[in-house]
């Protein structure tokens, strides 16, 4: 049963689409990220949910509740909907106590104190709360916004780019502090995040946007393995384009030799094509392995990545692929080295 229900959600701006028609179902108590590029759609979302703006067409449900219905409109004020901005927005003239009681006016006064000490502790806040937003870290500050949005014990957590003014260090931390946070308070939470790396740590589901349209939701697990397009693939993981055609055998010929249909995993859903079809597949550095087996390729560049390199290595018309290994040390730029596919671990995408 899912908590947030949005459903056929769809938002225009000056006749501009935005939203062109999204559903998502996020469980209670889960901690779900929505990724894709800049301009996709992904903090009007979230304006949405909080009640910022009015949506077009479509509905937005948290518990059974309706909160954006044609014309059921609960205010945002109403709603119970907690906010982490991307820039803190924290109070400037108030301490850290008064802004972290910010908002908990429906608790009482002994609940809201509460509150502050859990959460004071959790976030290692204890020895700041005297303190103005400007005597504080970045990372301090973040800590604080996150503090004052879960006092109020909120329905529903938003949290926009809440990673994004931080070094990669702290990133890592706060990631693993706020996990553990909303897990200890049964927060159900909402992040929106450029970063695919910030999302696959922490996140229970995970939604890509592209263009206002939802192209796939599921665990962060499914999605690396199981992409249902060409372009959720590219956006989950670095890689490059492989083309290739099922011959009269039932095999897929590639660069990298002769794959047996049977051997791919998803070979029930490719099983019933006929011979001529062409495919893509986004192939990642770690799908390509060094066999004695697999067709011979030409070394371009060895870039040390500490615990591995990435091999770049082209085809006789030039076309360079990048594999990733731990035995970069016996080769050299210049070198011949035989390459085969790991065909279990890639999807195959009819063109």
């Amino acid at each position: 049963m899912s908590y947030l229900n949005i459903q056929s959600l769809k938002f225009s701006y000056d006749e501009h689409s935005i939203l062109k028609g999204i559903d998502l179902q996020l469980k209670k108590g889960h901690l779900a990220s929505l990724i894709g590029p800049s301009g996709c759609g992904k903090t009007t979302l979230l304006r949405l949910i909080a009640g910022f703006e009015k949506c077009s067409h479509g509905c937005i449900e948290i518990d059974n509740i309706i909160l954006d219905q044609e014309k059921n409109f609960i205010p945002p004020e109403k709603r119970n909907v907690g906010m982490v901005f991307q820039d803190y927005a924290l109070f400037p003239h108030l301490s850290v106590r008064e802004n972290i009681l910010f908002g908990c006016h429906k608790l009482s006064s002994e609940d809201a104190l509460q509150q502050l000490k859990r959460l004071s502790h959790i976030l290692n806040l204890d020895s700041h709360l005297d303190k103005k937003p400007h005597q504080l870290s970045g990372g301090q500050q973040q800590r604080v916004a996150l503090a004052r949005a879960i006092a109020p014990k909120p329905r529903l957590l938003l949290l926009d780019e809440p990673f994004s003014n931080l070094d990669a260090s702290l990133k890592k931390q706060l990631a693993k502090e706020i996990k553990k946070l909303l897990n200890e308070f049964g927060v159900t939470a909402l992040m929106v995040t450029h970063d695919i790396l910030d999302s696959f740590g922490i996140s229970d589901e995970m939604g890509i946007l592209f263009e206002g349209q939802m192209m796939q939701w599921n665990t962060p697990h499914e999605l690396y393995e199981n992409p249902k397009s060409l372009q959720v693939a590219k956006f989950i993981a670095p890689g490059q384009l492989l083309e290739c055609e099922l011959n009269e055998s039932n095999e897929l010929q590639t660069e990298f030799g002769i794959i047996p249909l049977s051997s791919l995993k998803d070979y029930h859903a490719l099983s019933h094509l006929k011979s001529g079809r062409k495919f893509s597949a986004w192939i990642k550095p770690q799908d390509l392995k060094e066999s004695p087996q697999g067709n011979e390729f030409i070394i371009k560049e060895i870039e040390f990545q500490g615990n591995h390199s990435l091999i770049h290595f082209s085809n006789s018309k030039g076309k360079v692929y990048k594999m990733e290994t731990l035995e970069s040390f016996k080769h050299q730029v210049e070198q011949k080295i035989s390459i085969e596919l790991r065909p279990n671990q890639i999807t195959f995408f009819e063109v």
